[in-house]
């Protein structure tokens, strides 16, 4: 069976289509553009750099002291809190005396459980025992 019309290429009109924007208003927009970009960096930098000589001239004016008024200190605290660097040593592993400067991770949570008056209250990320 044979078709009975035959297969016509289409032609594509060599004119320029009425819709597109001449090249000159093509290269403004783009000019446009590329200055609108450049302008919203700076306002960006701007606030940023505003933000940060705002909150150093906050932190500058209320700092610690200026709390406290002119000629007054801070009360001292005597909460009995600290902070003690704690190796995570293997069990069964034996250094010699004195070869670590700091408390085993076993010595460290008996003299957390031994400084405790009433309770201990723990919060961990994870725990790694």
């Amino acid at each position: 069976m044979k078709p009975k019309l035959m297969y016509q290429e289409l032609k594509v009109p060599a004119e320029e289509p009425a819709n597109e924007l001449p090249m000159n208003e093509i290269e403004a927009w783009k000019a446009a553009e590329k200055k609108a970009r450049w302008v919203l960096l700076v306002l960006i930098l701007a606030v940023v750099g505003f933000g940060a000589l705002m909150t150093q001239l906050f932190l500058w004016e209320y700092g610690d002291l200026h709390l406290f008024g002119p000629n007054q200190r801070p009360a001292p605290c005597y909460d009995p809190c600290e902070a003690v660097l704690v190796e995570s040593i293997p069990e069964g592993l034996d250094f010699p005396n004195a070869s670590t400067g700091n408390p085993s991770t076993s010595q460290a949570w008996l003299g957390l459980l031994a400084g405790a008056h009433s309770s201990l209250d723990i919060a961990s990320f994870y725990w790694t025992l």
